[in-house]
């Protein structure tokens, strides 16, 4: 028993940490996205 909360408190520690890549990941592919979607555009506007 007391390892299964020592275990939980470690996940509980390691959780944000992945939560943080995760959501860095989003941004960064968002901002990608948008990026690229104002690129296309303005050439659009260029034609």
């Amino acid at each position: 028993n007391l390892y299964r909360k020592d275990r939980q408190a470690h996940v509980k520690q390691m959780d944000p940490q992945i939560q943080n890549k995760g959501i860095s990941y989003k941004e960064r592919h968002n901002k990608l996205l948008a990026k690229a979607y104002k690129e296309r555009h303005n050439k659009l506007r260029i034609l």
